[in-house]
């Protein structure tokens, strides 16, 4: 009996290119994945310094390094938008840039790998 070959549907020269497009995937959302963890990080840090913010009870010194964290990006939305009765809307708008942010940065084909 002869001995059939199982030829790949790609053929040798487009395995390796296809190989490497894999591997760029990957890495592209190992890199988003990595931003968008550091993301929501830097909204859960931005939630506990509203809490502390309106609980006085609660400030330390851990809450300086806390501000140090969160208020240099606050700063210049701040100089763009005033609040409004006392309402520091900086805040807000800073959160809702970082979720969006967070949602474009991740290519639809990290979805699939």
């Amino acid at each position: 009996m002869a001995r059939r070959s199982i030829r790949s549907p790609i053929s040798p020269g487009k395995a390796g290119a296809y190989r490497k497009r894999e591997e760029s995937v990957m890495t592209t959302c190992a890199l988003a994945a990595f931003v968008s963890r550091v993301i929501e990080i830097y909204l859960g840090l931005m939630l506990v310094y509203a809490v502390v913010s309106w609980l006085p009870g609660l400030r330390g010194r851990w809450t300086e390094y806390l501000a140090r964290i969160i208020e240099p990006l606050l700063l210049p939305i701040r100089q763009v938008i005033p609040s409004i009765a006392g309402l520091d809307l900086s805040f807000l708008v800073l959160f809702f840039v970082l979720q969006l942010i967070q949602r474009v940065i991740v290519p639809p084909q990290c979805f699939y790998v």
